[in-house]
């Protein structure tokens, strides 16, 4: 729903977009452009929309950040406005075009060739690593209802990614808002959790576990991949205040667990891959939006 006008600070309840929800959609921008068609249908608006281009965006790996090229991108989306309702439902894909964000992670294992006789399948784990021509696909349904004094949102989605680091997520939050004269107390509920047959890096034979430094490779790399997946839930309430008609100031306090000792949304590192992951994480925000 953060589409458009809605996507500034100063027009929605919250310090900051929903973390369970909206961190974990790949493309923030676009490159190209989009063609809208808006008609009577019943008694609301039916808005039909259509998008294409490529989106640049840095992707983290357990070793580095890389820069890639997502191209072509493909889009639609229906938009229903009825009375103080709207819902809304997407559809996009998208090809890596540019860029080996694993490249790094493989060049370390690949520095001793004698690590592939030793791991037979390890040369086919590594090509399931690459990148480009890998396509993303992302799925959202959501409705958003607001009166002078209540405020009402909710979404749902889907991500489904064919590359081993990024395992299909499914996420969704709904927030209430209620507002007294210049202020708004509002609170959330956000899930997000991956979902589906995760990636399972094919172990050595046991003869070459039993070497420490084919051990060792085997445990990083079952971390990297591990490292992605994502189960945590938050729940969060603030006070919104509107200074003037261009102007807010918001406060949040939120509290996110951790489930199943999950901690993909957080922490992405080869010093991360076994850190202790904590049973909760708790926020606070403060934020100034305004608008010209």
């Amino acid at each position: 729903m953060l589409s458009e006008y809605r996507d500034v600070g100063f027009a929605y309840l919250w310090t900051k977009p929903i973390t369970d929800f909206y961190s974990n959609i790949p493309v923030t921008t676009l490159d190209g452009g989009d063609i809208a068609y808006t008609t009577p249908f019943m008694d609301g608006m039916l808005e039909t929309r259509f998008y294409a281009g490529q989106s640049e965006v840095a992707i983290d790996n357990v070793t580095n950040t890389t820069d890639v090229t997502l191209s072509p991108l493909f889009g639609t989306r229906l938009t229903y406005y009825i009375d103080r309702w709207t819902f809304s439902g997407s559809a996009a894909t998208v090809k890596n075009k540019k860029g080996e964000p694993a490249a790094q992670l493989s060049a370390l294992f690949s520095q001793d060739p004698s690590i592939f006789y030793a791991w037979p399948s390890l040369q086919s784990t590594l090509n399931d690593f690459q990148f480009v021509d890998t396509r993303f696909y992302y799925y959202s349904l959501g409705a958003h209802y607001e009166t002078g004094d209540w405020n009402v949102q909710s979404e749902l989605s889907y991500s489904d990614a064919e590359w081993p680091f990024f395992p299909d997520l499914a996420a969704g939050y709904i927030s209430v808002g209620k507002a007294f004269d210049s202020s708004t107390v509002y609170g959330f509920a956000s899930k997000a959790k991956s979902v589906g047959d995760l990636y399972t890096v094919e172990a050595p034979p046991a003869i070459s576990l039993l070497v420490p430094q084919i051990a060792s490779a085997y445990q990083t790399l079952k971390g990297a991949v591990s490292a992605r997946t994502i189960n945590q839930e938050t729940l969060g309430f603030g006070v919104r205040y509107d200074i003037n008609t261009q102007l807010s100031l918001k406060g949040q306090i939120e509290r996110t667990w951790l489930l199943d000792n999950k901690f993909g949304a957080w922490s992405y590192s080869l010093e991360g891959i076994n850190a202790p992951v904590p049973d909760h994480i708790d926020t606070i925000s403060i934020s100034l939006s305004f608008v010209f």
